[in-house]
């Protein structure tokens, strides 16, 4: 991910050269998009409400409310701000009547995140629970499964229910393996070890390999994925 920060950043510098405004907000928006994951969230809520102005003056507002939740993400993480969930509402519902499926799903993802940073986890196991539900007809080897699974891992957890947040766990780690997501593998990794030690009980050899060998080699710094658990 450290590598593709370089090549989006360089993307945008040859795309400005050439005068592309809207290509070159498209190769920023890819590059915010992994500096969240990658935990410098500093400089994506600096530099983010510029690109949300480049797609609005440019009559893009899909992409510019995109890049709201985007910043929303930035927010929740670094911030745990409790009135971001509102906010991400406010923006999901001017999205909600277009786009397709896939996109739509993928912004629930980013809804449920933010609940749950905002300490929201009741909400967030609600939603969780119905949105891996509803993502369980995309095909083997999709992302969106195995992120839905580990959301509802994740907000079981939260809220107590660390029996359930295991064996979710698992269905997640099964299916990031069979999709061969390396990243996803990680995730879970991290949340299942943590999930794990607040049951008294050791990290799994497999889940340690994939905290200090795999999330190192692909720069995952900005975890636990979603909450201090």
């Amino acid at each position: 991910w450290r590598l593709a920060s370089v090549l989006y950043r360089r993307a945008a510098n040859d795309r400005y050269r050439l005068g592309d405004v809207v290509r070159v907000a498209s190769a920023r928006y890819n590059l915010l998009t992994i500096m969240v994951e990658l935990g410098d969230l500093d400089e994506v809520i600096e530099t983010g409400p510029e690109l949300v102005s480049t797609y609005a003056a440019a009559a893009h507002l899909d992409s510019a409310a995109m890049v709201r939740t985007l910043l929303l993400r930035a927010v929740a993480r670094r911030d745990r701000a409790t009135e971001v969930p509102r906010a991400m509402d406010r923006v999901l519902a001017s999205l909600a009547a277009r786009g397709d499926r896939e996109q739509r799903d993928f912004l629930e993802v980013r809804r449920i995140e933010v609940l749950l940073l905002a300490g929201r986890a009741t909400a967030a196991r609600r939603a969780a629970r119905a949105f891996a539900q509803q993502c369980r007809d995309y095909p083997t080897g999709h992302l969106l499964p195995v992120t839905a699974v580990r959301l509802h891992a994740t907000a079981l957890a939260a809220c107590g229910d660390l029996e359930r947040s295991l064996t979710r766990c698992d269905e997640a780690m099964e299916l990031a393996v069979r999709g061969g997501s390396l990243p996803e593998q990680c995730f879970v990794a991290h949340v299942r070890t943590r999930v794990r030690a607040r049951r008294g009980l050791a990290p799994r050899s497999d889940d340690m390999v994939h905290i200090e060998r795999d999330s190192a080699r692909l720069g995952l710094v900005s975890v636990p994925r979603l909450v201090d658990l």
